[in-house]
């Protein structure tokens, strides 16, 4: 008769990002919770511990997501950049393979990229208004009618749509256009 033990086994990797570091202490915490971890603690913006899987798991799956799987994920500060730790134990019968390191290399990996896209769009530089148009009305003898007021119409209208200029100028324009 055969005893199996299950041991834990550890995988640790780490990663660097740029960002707020509670924003993506938040994403990290997202990105755990849909890849079917529950988290049993976390100490914002330090660390989160999160667990999954089973011992039943570990003895009856070689799937590593049904694997008893505790991680601890753990922000610091370094200078601009968050360095990001994932500290795994994972608890299975036998060693892991390499298939197995493969699969938790590529899940930091989906962790990194998510964390990666939470900071871009943390930190999505706004874009400054334009300043408004003033809309002088030029004199009869200073500029012509143009003949095809439509293609001037047009580019107005377009202004108007990218918020260059108003509505109230858009129509003022319009008007002295089509000379009413």
């Amino acid at each position: 008769m055969s005893v199996l033990t299950t041991m834990a086994k550890q995988f640790a990797k780490s990663f660097l990002v740029n960002g707020d570091v509670d924003a993506l202490f938040d994403a990290a915490e997202k990105f755990l919770v849909a890849k079917g971890f529950t988290v049993t603690s976390s100490q914002k913006p330090g660390a989160i511990i999160a667990t999954r899987g089973t011992k039943v798991g570990s003895y009856i799956s070689t799937r590593m997501e049904d694997q008893s799987t505790s991680l601890k994920v753990d922000f610091a500060q370094q200078g601009d950049q968050i360095h990001v730790g994932c500290n795994y134990n994972i608890y299975v019968v036998g060693l892991m393979n390499a298939s197995d390191r493969m699969f938790l290399e590529s899940e930091v990996e989906q962790m990194k990229m998510n964390l990666l896209s939470a900071a871009q769009i943390g930190t999505k530089i706004e874009q400054p208004m334009p300043e408004p148009v003033e809309v002088v009305k030029p004199q009869p003898e200073e500029q012509p009618r143009p003949v095809d007021y439509t293609v001037e119409l047009e580019k107005l209208a377009k202004l108007r749509d990218k918020g260059i200029i108003t509505d109230k100028d858009f129509n003022a324009k319009k008007k002295q256009l089509l000379g009413l």
